[in-house]
């Protein structure tokens, strides 16, 4: 499938961003370590220069954990991306009178909307048409869990302004590849569906 232009954001690249940077992060921390060894040719950023190796440790342990918390944003808002591409794929695609009922389904919602992406819901919308056409236990289940991630992004989105408690999981057990295997356990789901989800 077609991607939508440059900047659209693929699960696979949105998890190597996340081990990119893990990887640069782990760097950072070796060469901390390395100047305060007293090693000349280490370099560290300036603001490192004036902390002591604790208030080091503790800096690169909360850099540690904001990746974490963007990198799982990164996935949950790609995988909606990856939602509404295939729902406006096939509601474009739709001929009149071919339609499975879950495509005849979108086309109602996306006129509903007004023919317009941005009304479109991922969840009210694109997933309680999946689930109401195939009703399935496990794929209830895959649904259940997208959705406490669905949670996590929007905190995340609305500057973490509420506390963490309702988010159905604890804020540290988002990590990046557990969130990716979530959201690709979904889209395997999906894709072996008659209606051929695509995504990348």
């Amino acid at each position: 499938m077609a991607v939508l232009h440059s900047l659209f954001l693929s699960l696979k690249s949105a998890l190597d961003w996340y081990e990119h940077q893990d990887f640069a992060g782990g760097l950072l921390r070796l060469n901390v370590s390395l100047v305060a060894a007293g090693d000349p040719a280490a370099v560290i950023p300036d603001n490192f220069n004036y902390l002591s190796q604790s208030e080091a440790d503790s800096l690169l342990e909360k850099d540690q954990a904001e990746l974490k918390l963007i990198s799982c944003f990164q996935l949950v808002s790609a995988a909606e991306g990856w939602l509404k591409h295939d729902f406006q794929s096939k509601v474009r695609g739709v001929q009149q009178g071919s339609a499975s009922p879950l495509v005849a389904d979108f086309k109602s919602i996306y006129n509903g909307a007004g023919n317009e992406m941005k009304h479109v819901d991922v969840d009210r919308d694109i997933l309680e048409a999946w689930k109401k056409h195939y009703r399935s236990q496990p794929l209830a289940d895959l649904i259940g869990r997208f959705r406490v991630s669905m949670k996590f992004r929007h905190w995340v989105a609305h500057g973490r302004f509420w506390g963490p408690s309702s988010l159905g999981r604890i804020v540290t057990q988002y990590e990046p590849a557990l969130v990716y295997g979530e959201i690709a356990s979904l889209f395997n789901h999906l894709t072996g569906l008659p209606e051929g989800f695509q995504w990348q």
